[in-house]
């Protein structure tokens, strides 16, 4: 019996190398896919970082998959959702986005958020300060879209966009700015916020976990481990809400 190497094969084929080579290509394909690694942006804030990321990496382990989180801004997680450089965002506005041909929400909501524009004492405190050019408003990059479709005029105030929000109490503080918009779990505006600063409510907005429209099948076990993981949340919070009354 003639046995030939592998090799000698190659050297002797190209046809048989490049076999050899797809054939590697599908195995270490089929690797990086076992893997079952989803990315996951997000907006850096503290109530996202504590709650809706564990929630989703425990929603995502019940499937078999480990998800990485990566922090981005609205503009650029995006981008990279519509060019798959990431599969999703945590959790976003759903009026956050001028169009949703590649982005999948995955329902229910995690959370319905309230936007509140912030203010030191002794100014103006109503939606009229939009109006005013001088005005200097601190706002994150996702309240410009929810912004201009919820208020009846065009915004003439500079927007100072930022969003990383758990700066703004010392923003506000240092008088570097007077007015800050703010988004909060609904019921669930700081209490930092409420003592030192007047407030008002400006709108709700649900807040929707999304992804690529190429993991979409995903969606029913999802929309299933999402609903669990918020009843059992929510189970939680009013048991230690009741405890400490």
């Amino acid at each position: 019996m003639l046995i030939i190497s592998k090799d000698e094969l190659c050297k002797k084929s190209p046809i048989i190398r490049l076999l050899f080579f797809y054939s590697r290509c599908y195995y270490w394909g089929n690797r990086i896919l076992a893997q079952d690694i989803i990315i996951l942006s997000y907006a850096k804030y503290s109530r996202i970082e504590e709650t809706y990321i564990p929630l989703l990496a425990s929603v995502y382990k019940e499937l078999g998959l480990t998800v990485k989180f990566v922090p981005l801004p609205l503009d650029r997680s995006i981008a990279s959702i519509n060019s798959q450089l990431v599969d999703g965002d945590v959790i976003r506005f759903k009026n956050a986005f001028n169009r949703l041909d590649d982005v999948v929400l995955v329902s229910p909501p995690l959370t319905v958020i309230s936007t509140h524009l912030i203010c030191v004492l002794n100014v103006p405190y109503n939606i009229s300060i939009f109006k005013n050019p001088n005005n200097v408003i601190l706002a994150p990059n996702r309240s410009v879209i929810s912004l201009k479709k919820n208020l009846p005029f065009e915004i003439q105030a500079k927007l100072h966009l930022l969003d990383n929000i758990d700066r703004y109490i010392d923003m506000l503080n240092y008088k570097r700015v007077k007015y800050a918009i703010y988004h909060a779990d609904d019921g669930d505006l700081s209490s930092a916020f409420k003592l030192n600063f007047n407030h008002v409510l400006l709108s709700k907005n649900e807040g929707f976990h999304l992804f690529n429209v190429k993991y979409k099948h995903l969606l029913p076990q999802l929309s299933v481990e999402i609903t669990k993981k918020l009843n059992k949340l929510k189970s939680e919070c009013f048991v230690m809400t009741n405890y400490f009354i």
